[in-house]
């Protein structure tokens, strides 16, 4: 045999098996919005403290930075629930919807569940 025979014989493998192996992934559109989702991270889970309810960037009682920056300016501090003014619930219940209202418009869904009961946060 000569070699431009060959060649057109591994190009022919090398091309079948580049097929079949194309052939075994689901090319779907849910196949496509699966793989997606497994190799992003899901949004909302670096945005939302979902043991508090609230966005991670203003969760006085998550962030021990952003925790001292705030008990050092007396005006937005809730002393007696020791967490920032703007998500003590305890104080103004009407924050707690304001904060589910912010991830409604955000994801265009309902917030998950708050995980750490309140009783906890006044022990820390």
């Amino acid at each position: 045999m000569n070699s431009k025979k060959w060649s057109g014989i591994v190009f022919a493998l090398v091309a079948g098996f580049a097929l079949l192996a194309a052939g075994c992934k689901d090319t779907g559109k849910d196949g496509k919005e699966q793989a997606q989702k497994k190799a992003e991270p899901k949004e909302d889970e670096d945005w939302w403290c979902k043991e508090h309810g609230v966005p991670e960037e203003v969760c006085t009682l998550c962030d021990v930075k952003l925790r001292a920056k705030i008990q050092a300016r007396p005006q937005e501090w809730c002393a007696l629930h020791k967490r920032a003014k703007n998500i003590c619930f305890k104080c103004d219940p009407k924050l707690q919807e304001k904060w589910a209202q912010a991830y409604r418009d955000k994801y265009n869904k309902e917030p998950p569940e708050i995980t750490e009961p309140e009783e906890v946060f006044e022990k820390k």
